[in-house]
């Protein structure tokens, strides 16, 4: 497979994604990922300062913007609080 083939094949341009665990190692992976195929990451996790951070990388890696929210994914009213 070629390198074009496989920009298609992933191409994300325009497309939302949400990563929950966003601040962890996977998810840090996960949301560069997304950016390098054009897609919107938008990062979630429990704590905003890593998030914070890790979206600004993005942006100037990959010149892609992207939305961060604090939430608790396990508590169900972190959840709703932050789903409004």
């Amino acid at each position: 497979m070629k390198k074009n083939d496989l920009d298609n094949l992933f191409n994300l341009d325009g497309k939302v994604i949400v990563i929950t665990g966003a601040a962890g190692l996977l998810g840090k992976q996960h949301a560069k990922a997304v950016a390098a195929f054009n897609g919107i990451p938008v990062l979630i996790d429990i704590s905003i300062a890593p998030l914070k951070e890790l979206c600004d990388q993005i942006q100037e890696a990959y010149s892609i913007d992207c939305m961060i929210s604090e939430v608790d994914i396990t508590n169900e009213k972190s959840i709703k609080e932050n789903s409004e």
